[in-house]
């Protein structure tokens, strides 16, 4: 939604799995392309919302990903701008618990590099 803090969102194509979706989002979202990450992860928790209009419970898994200090974003029409922001400031600027809580769990993950190494993305 544009003028609101988002993270990147998105749905899976049929036969896609999760984390091939997740890289398909980023890069149309973002411009990132897996060989311009520096690392990824899936989160543990997957955080179920409800879609009143389609009457559906979906499941959304959650990934994070690391690129180098320099690489900017190149935004699709989705979203309006961009910005870096310490972690510590990152659940300040969004609106919803799920996002609240996978921040906390991507600094919980980010302070246990034997937690990030299981967690991280082949």
């Amino acid at each position: 939604m544009l003028g609101t803090w988002q993270p990147v969102m998105g749905h899976l194509e049929p036969g896609e799995t999760a984390a091939d979706g997740m890289w398909r989002e980023v890069h149309e979202e973002t411009g990132l392309g897996r060989a311009d990450a520096v690392n990824a992860w899936a989160l543990e928790q997957v955080h179920p919302y409800f879609i009143a209009e389609t009457d559906e419970i979906v499941l959304s898994p959650r990934f994070a990903v690391e690129t180098a200090p320099a690489w900017e974003p190149t935004l699709n029409h989705e979203h309006d701008d961009a910005r870096w922001i310490p972690i510590e400031e990152a659940a300040d600027r969004f609106l919803w618990p799920g996002q609240h809580a996978a921040i906390a769990e991507l600094r919980s993950m980010l302070e246990s590099p034997d937690r990030a190494d299981a967690l991280r993305l082949p």
